[in-house]
Order: structure tokens, then C-alpha cells, then sequence
């Protein structure tokens, strides 16, 4: 299992086969706004991945923290720029 990191008062655990595929965890955001900030990386050349947060995203002292529609938005290089 991957270190959990803190986040503006959130502890969220990445998950390693993501992390191992080149992606980066940039933000956790609120559904209807991670469409917008997703978009927005696109534009500037990433490869973008958005995944909703559960219970099993967060460490154990933070079940629950953040809304039933939050999303944790990934980013990483195309595989073409590097």
C-alpha cells in the first residue's frame, strides 16, 4: 500500500498501480468541477484520469471526509511527448 498523503485536511491513499502507470495525483476536487479542471490539463498537453473517491481512498482516520462526489484527478505525460 502506498503512503498516505495529506491533502487541505484529507488524507488520501493513491492507489500503486496507478502511480506505477507514470500517472500523478494532482488535486481531489468536487465532481462537477473536476470535468472543468480535467478539461483544462487536457488542453495544456496532459493525459488526464479521473477516479471517484470511497471509503478505501482514504486512511483509516479520514472515512468519509469528503463528499459522496468527490474525484481525485490523475495526470501524466502522453506517451508520444517523452
Amino acid at each position: 500500500m502506498s503512503t498516505p498523503v495529506r491533502i487541505t485536511g484529507l488524507t488520501v491513499v493513491d492507489d500503486p498501480e496507478v502511480l506505477e502507470g507514470g500517472w500523478v495525483r494532482r488535486t481531489v476536487s468536487e465532481a462537477r468541477r473536476a470535468e472543468e479542471q480535467s478539461q483544462l490539463y487536457a488542453e495544456i498537453g496532459f493525459e488526464v484520469m479521473s477516479r471517484p473517491l470511497d471509503d478505501s481512498s482514504y486512511a483509516e482516520e479520514c472515512t468519509g471526509c469528503a463528499g459522496p462526489s468527490s474525484v481525485v484527478i490523475y495526470t501524466r505525460r502522453p506517451a508520444d511527448a517523452e
